[in-house]
């Protein structure tokens, strides 16, 4: 099965974003930061969703992942 180019650059997006929190922060507890971090994506993509996505409606992954990261 192969993934759209689309979803791929996405998922780059995404590790790479956590890759940059992972390093800034230095968790000691790494397990648990990423299970925060990546619940704090879900709860602002599900919150930006009505606002960015009425505004946006083509608004894709790396956007929002861009604009978590400015956020932290």
């Amino acid at each position: 099965m192969e993934l759209p180019d689309k979803l791929l650059s996405s998922l780059g997006t995404l590790l790479e974003a956590v890759s940059r929190a992972v390093l800034k922060k230095k968790p000691e507890d790494m397990a648990g930061f990423l299970a925060s971090y990546f619940q704090e994506f879900v709860d602002f993509q599900k919150a930006s969703f009505v606002l960015l996505f009425s505004a946006n409606p083509n608004l894709v992954l790396t956007e929002v992942v861009e604009k978590l990261d400015l956020k932290q």
